[in-house]
């Protein structure tokens, strides 16, 4: 049986059962904060987003704060390794860390970040 030729390119065949559908991300607010390579404010971010306080941060009285494994790493080129559903990726400095809408950690690189996202206003205080 002879084939058609498609000079190169994959042939997509469309299924009248399944006809293309467009989607629109529904607008959801996330917290992000842009990977600079500097490790306390990504900590202090991350205390922050999860309430959770983790070391190497510091306590009120400016003792440096202990405690467990937070969910982000940071290198010693000032890339983070951050844990997520998927298994642990790697943000760039540079790059963007998102928690998402389950409370899930990601990386996302600039560009992708300035096309799906936009700031929000400061919340009111006691909101």
């Amino acid at each position: 049986m002879a084939r058609e030729s498609t000079g190169g390119r994959r042939r997509h065949h469309r299924d009248p059962a399944h006809p293309r559908r467009r989607y629109r991300k529904r607008p959801v607010e996330v917290y992000a904060i842009r990977n600079e390579g500097e490790w306390v404010p990504i900590l202090e971010w991350l205390d922050a987003v999860t309430g959770t306080k983790y070391p190497g941060t510091r306590n009120p009285d400016g003792s440096l704060r202990l405690g467990g494994r937070p969910p982000i790493t940071r290198n010693d080129d000032g890339s983070l390794n951050i844990q997520t559903p998927e298994g642990t990726m790697r943000a760039e400095v540079g790059d963007w860390v998102i928690q998402g809408v389950q409370g899930e950690f990601y990386p996302c690189k600039p560009a992708i970040f300035q096309a799906t996202y936009e700031p929000l206003p400061p919340r009111p205080s006691g909101s």
